[in-house]
């Protein structure tokens, strides 16, 4: 049974079910390049006036992963495209930073070309390798969608890229085309999906979306 948090602005009743804070897990899909691998989840919706504030952090192995942050809230009109037994509209503005480990720089090495500054390259090198070079690739999707009892399906209707020209796995973040998040409530947990599409590899079809995460969250 799903219960209204106390407090919630009654233009969000629809969204009451995604309140409160949550751990899981899950699996990376394993498509375009990105691993194929389990990860921990902490999840929190959290209401603030008539939105929701949603974030959320995968990690793998203990070290960040993906991490979103992103306000939800009950729009004023009804997207046409998703699924038809799904009552009440939503809107979402995820933003999305995917933590992409690389291999340390070597510009720094090639600055050493005398002796004079070698010594300096090598620290800065040992450097960049103990705090693992992560290199961050960041975007903003703007959702619309559907929700109903205990189900939700959200589809990309903007993407605002920050770093354009980074990659994920085998694909450049430019290459994002779709973006696709689903929802149920099943068994008092959130089971849920994200799956993405990439330009050049698409036909408009439904099934070239393909996974990059899933999951479970419990509180």
């Amino acid at each position: 049974m799903i219960e209204l948090p106390e407090g919630l602005d009654r233009s969000i009743y629809p969204l009451a079910w995604f309140v409160g804070e949550f751990t899981g897990s899950g699996k990376l899909g394993g498509n375009f390049g990105v691993q194929d691998a389990e990860f921990e989840a902490s999840t929190t919706w959290e209401s603030a006036a008539n939105t929701l504030k949603y974030s959320q952090t995968l990690t793998v192995d203990g070290k960040p992963y993906v991490s979103e942050e992103g306000v939800w809230k009950v729009a004023e009109s009804r997207p046409e495209t998703l699924l038809d037994e799904l009552q009440f509209p939503i809107e979402a503005e995820i933003s999305t930073t995917w933590h992409a480990a690389s291999t340390p720089s070597t510009s720094k090495a090639a600055r050493a070309t005398n002796e004079s500054t070698r010594d300096d390259a090598r620290d800065d090198a040992q450097s960049d390798a103990e705090n693992a070079n992560v290199n961050a690739r960041s975007w903003t999707t703007k959702y619309v969608g559907l929700v109903g009892y205990g189900k939700a399906e959200l589809l990309s209707d903007e993407i605002a890229l920050h770093t354009p020209d980074g990659a994920i796995g085998d694909f450049q973040v430019n290459d994002l085309f779709r973006s696709k998040r689903i929802f149920g409530w099943v068994n008092n947990r959130i089971l849920w999906a994200w799956d993405i599409a990439l330009i050049g590899a698409h036909s408009g079809a439904e099934d070239e979306l393909k996974s990059i995460a899933a999951g479970g969250l419990w509180k």
